[in-house]
């Protein structure tokens, strides 16, 4: 009858030429590598509707697998992100103190933000105020 090389060639042919194989109970069943999953079709190619259809499902397999990887992307995120210990459970000294500093408790850090503002704050208004005053004195006629 074919030799084995012969018969091995004829199958390749068989494969190349049609995308479909016969399933037991009859029809064809076409199956898609990338969605490691088969379709039934009705010969043994897929027609232009059934190759629209499996590319539908496959549009619908990516987008799955992209919602899948977000998830999980977001999941490990709040896994590895730190959680903050309630207020209650502080100890007294890292709480908040409830009464304000005076100016002098403020500027106990020098070149802090609060210490340098309070400086700059009284010197405008000390130079405003001595501004002011002369404009006073200088419009007065008497």
């Amino acid at each position: 009858m074919f030799r084995d090389d012969e018969r091995v060639a004829r199958i390749m042919d068989c494969g190349a030429r049609f995308a479909g194989r016969r399933k037991v109970g009859g029809g064809y069943a076409y199956y898609d590598l990338l969605q490691n999953r088969s379709f039934d079709i009705a010969g043994p190619n897929p027609t232009a509707n059934e190759y629209a259809q499996i590319y539908s499902q496959y549009q619908r397999f990516l987008e799955l697998q992209r919602r899948e990887a977000a998830l999980a992307e977001v999941q490990q995120l709040a896994a590895e992100k730190p959680q903050v210990p309630e207020l209650s459970t502080l100890p007294v000294s890292l709480r908040r103190p409830t009464a304000t500093p005076s100016k002098s408790e403020r500027c106990a850090i020098k070149g802090s933000l609060s210490c340098t503002w309070t400086k700059l704050a009284s010197t405008v208004r000390n130079a405003f105020a001595s501004s002011s005053s002369k404009v006073v004195a200088s419009t007065n006629p008497r």
